[in-house]
């Protein structure tokens, strides 16, 4: 389960949580959820939440779940890149996810003072059977087994809420679920939660799902016709010697999906080989930000 939208989508709509995870932070304290772009070293901080109140530290947040020898330089890299860039007055907290603390960041000793003094990691497997209470019961459930968190839900949506809160929780545990069990519909996670058909047809992701669902009906197969023309116009150029062509498409495609492509990211681009590059083709069809270029390339090594 690709967890780093799930986290991103659940500090954003409760940036409380934070303050909850590292301590040291009062109740009231205000936060408000971005994600910046640390100009010419295309590092992108995951998470930033600036408290309202000016003497409380900036959070700098990020959701690690598989070993990265690179994680930790890269991660106080691109932290010090931004207060470099975005000077600051004020103190600044890191707040790490992980999936456990098992699980390999690259060399602590370079970072060893400000990782006992300034950040604070949080394991999912040690959240999974530690008590909790409130809006930490979502990142709990995706830790949990899959019949466990659909147990946990129950009791989490049979909380107390106002009409507001009520709708932002059924959707970050309707997308919780759909992401742990994507071989289900929403109307059968629906009738899993013991949810009242009413009060789930209400939510802004039910309504979503179904407007793309419409859509995905009358699109499917324009869709599936792109992919396969620009996967034949790919390597069809190739083969008669217009490979600038054909990649000066997947670049104006790229850009009309993502916005414009930095020089670094572009030369990235540029320098796929013919397989990936078809890959590529298929792929950017279902981008919607850089962010997704960059994750693809990432995953493509």
């Amino acid at each position: 389960m690709k967890t780093d939208k799930l986290f991103y989508r659940i500090f954003q709509e409760l940036p409380g949580l934070a303050a909850e995870l590292l301590g040291g932070l009062p109740d009231s304290a205000v936060l408000e959820f971005s994600a910046p772009v640390v100009k010419d070293s295309e590092f992108r901080l995951d998470g930033l939440l600036t408290p309202a109140e000016p003497t409380l530290p900036l959070i700098f947040l990020e959701a690690q779940m598989q070993p990265d020898e690179r994680f930790l330089r890269r991660y106080f890299a691109s932290l010090f890149l931004y207060l470099a860039q975005q000077p600051q007055e004020r103190d600044w907290r890191g707040l790490l996810l992980v999936a456990s603390r098992s699980i390999t960041l690259g060399w602590e000793v370079p970072y060893r003072a400000l990782l006992q003094e300034h950040v604070s990691i949080v394991a999912l497997d040690e959240l999974a059977i530690a008590p909790v209470h409130g809006d930490l019961a979502l990142l709990q459930l995706i830790a949990l087994p899959e019949a466990a968190a659909v147990e946990r839900a129950r009791v989490y949506l049979s909380g107390p809420s106002d009409q507001l809160a009520r709708e932002t929780q059924l959707q970050l545990v309707t997308q919780i679920l759909s992401c742990k069990l994507p071989r289900l519909s929403l109307e059968e996670i629906q009738a899993m939660l013991n949810l009242v058909l009413e009060e789930f047809e209400n939510t802004r992701l039910y309504q979503q799902v179904m407007d793309r669902g419409l859509q995905k009906g009358r699109l499917e197969g324009l869709k599936e016709g792109l992919q396969e023309g620009l996967k034949e116009g790919l390597q069809e150029g190739l083969k008669e010697g217009r490979s600038n062509e054909a990649r000066a498409l997947v670049q104006r495609l790229l850009t009309r999906r993502c916005g414009n492509l930095s020089p670094s990211l572009l030369a990235r681009v540029q320098a796929l080989p013919l397989e990936q590059l078809e890959a590529l083709s298929e792929a950017l069809l279902d981008f919607t930000a850089l962010a997704d270029l960059e994750q693809w390339l990432a995953e493509q090594g």
